[in-house]
């Protein structure tokens, strides 16, 4: 029999802010695979990490072979048997062995287990799988993601549980690809100095602002997360040295011209009552992390010199989460996101929940986001994440640090009631109503 804290956690929904979720008709244009959703995203690096003899790749396990849907199930199954087995224990595996016995009842990797999972996806492959996995199955409230793109398309399931965020890292790494490439293809604009990337950056946020439920910035994979204000005419002279020779450019070019984007940026997601949310500490992947730039003590400057901007501060800092505990703690403008981190590390995530709660008000921490491609694999981190907090919140209610009816109360700000305090849902959609609406009118 269940405990009332088991069962509320178990049934209630909870807002999931943050996916990589691809579009409907883009999930559907790729063939089903059960090892790719299995081991797609996030699990492929631990198994490298495992057995380094298999081919790199950077999400871990290469696309040209062993993710493959044309390449036979069983020559795939029998090259990554054996770091299946050694990661059996890891947070990424546990996750996804949750999902698979959620939705194929296997108990295992073994290549039968996936053989009839296979023959169960591409049945389940069909239009409205999307929805129903993460609406009816994960039971997210509503769903925020990352795109991988600074602009902001309604989606064309649903709209209204689908939400998107502008992501800005293209404009505040500083790396002059970024700005010279993507930008001038995206909005047809060349960058010419300071003066014209600030007004493309304006235009970004004012023509998708009022449709995008949050502005992202993970630039912690390609630049420190340090940050400084710098004047008009510091990064007017280092973007034309980059612009002079972009090959010689250097670093502290860069991170000049990233840090005034970053203002610019900031400036802009505020003035459009727009959360920022920043990627803290552990990268995806393998083998490319510089832990030293990835601190979230590097945050300080920039949370003391924007502080009507609500920081949404992403995947508890890990391995550095007291540092995220004391920023919370501290700062009136910042919030804690746990996407990702029980996919990291649940155990980690678990002690985080309840030194969380013993140092920082109950409205400053978000519960859930999955971080990942597929709805399957989001399932599956939502079952962990459920399984996580209510193992934390039971820890603090049997230490007797708080009664159940506390611990109840702190699941629903945690699941749902602080994120619907920080982002404006509502807003955004009704946003995204008016613009479907003249947009078919211009049509």
């Amino acid at each position: 029999m269940p405990t009332d804290l088991q069962a509320f956690i178990a049934e209630s929904p909870l807002v999931n802010t943050h996916e990589h979720l691809c579009r409907n008709e883009e999930m559907l244009a790729e063939p089903p695979d059960v090892l790719s959703l299995i081991i797609g995203h996030y699990l492929g690096a631990d198994l490298v990490v495992a057995d380094p003899s298999l081919p790199n790749h950077e999400w871990g396990i290469d696309g040209s072979g062993q993710l493959n849907a044309s390449v036979p199930l069983a020559e795939r199954h029998a090259l990554l048997e054996k770091a299946l087995e050694l990661t059996r224990h890891t947070s990424y595996s546990r996750a996804m062995r949750r999902m698979a016995k959620h939705c194929w009842d296997i108990d295992d990797f073994s290549l039968s287990s996936l053989e009839r999972a296979q023959a169960q996806l591409e049945a389940a492959w069909q239009d409205g799988v999307r929805l129903r996995l993460l609406r009816d199955v994960a039971r997210h409230d509503h769903v925020q993601i990352d795109k991988f793109e600074f602009t902001v398309t309604p989606d064309s399931e649903d709209p209204a549980f689908f939400l998107y965020d502008i992501r800005f890292c293209d404009f505040t790494s500083g790396h002059y690809e970024d700005l010279a490439v993507k930008i001038p293809a995206v909005t047809g604009r060349e960058i010419a100095g300071p003066a014209s990337l600030g007004e493309i950056i304006d235009d970004v946020f004012d023509t998708y602002g009022p449709i995008a439920i949050a502005a992202k910035n993970p630039h912690a994979y390609l630049r420190t997360l340090a940050w400084q204000r710098r004047s008009d005419g510091e990064a007017e002279a280092a973007l034309a040295r980059i612009l002079r020779d972009k090959d010689a450019a250097a670093r502290e070019d860069q991170l000049c011209l990233g840090d005034w984007a970053m203002s610019r940026c900031i400036e802009a997601a505020t003035r459009h009552h727009l959360p920022v949310k920043i990627h803290t500490g552990y990268y995806a992947g393998h083998s490319k992390m510089p832990m030293h730039r990835i601190h979230p003590e590097h945050l300080c400057s920039l949370l003391i010199a924007y502080p009507q901007t609500r920081f949404v501060l992403m995947h508890i800092g890990y391995p550095f989460e007291n540092e995220l505990i004391a920023l919370a703690k501290h700062f009136p403008n910042v919030w804690v996101d746990m996407c990702w981190a029980w996919s990291i590390d649940e155990a980690a995530s678990r002690d985080f929940v309840r030194r969380f709660v013993s140092a920082v008000p109950g409205n400053k921490l978000f519960a859930f986001g999955g971080d990942t491609i597929y709805p399957w694999g989001s399932l599956g981190y939502t079952l962990q994440a459920r399984d996580g907090l209510t193992a934390a919140l039971q820890a603090c209610v049997d230490d007797g640090f708080i009664i159940e009816k506390d611990a109840i109360q702190l699941a629903g700000r945690f699941m749902m009631e602080n994120q619907y305090a920080v982002f404006d849902v509502e807003g955004t959609r009704a946003a995204i109503r008016e613009h479907l609406a003249v947009a078919g009118h211009q049509a």
